[in-house]
């Protein structure tokens, strides 16, 4: 399914590498237009589709685990200090 999202904060991240069409959320004729888009340009949406795919191979649980662990650990070794 291709996505579209905020350019700002966090879902422009998520969105980034081509992955996602990133809008103004705030600017309802960009997110129209947008939509139209992805609605009439199938080679377009093909694209986000497969962007999007691999953007989110990039994130699992146990990468967010593992980043976490070493957050804490790095924090209990800094108090320890």
């Amino acid at each position: 399914m291709p996505d579209i999202t905020s350019n700002i904060f966090g879902p422009a991240e998520l969105g980034s590498k081509g992955s996602a069409l990133l809008v103004d959320p705030y600017d309802t004729a960009e997110i129209k237009k947008a939509m139209i888009k992805i609605i009439t340009d199938n080679n377009f949406r093909s694209e986000l589709i497969r962007k999007g795919l691999a953007r989110a191979q990039e994130f699992s649980w146990d990468k967010t685990a593992g980043t976490t662990l070493k957050l804490i650990n790095s924090i209990c070794s800094d108090e320890k200090g």
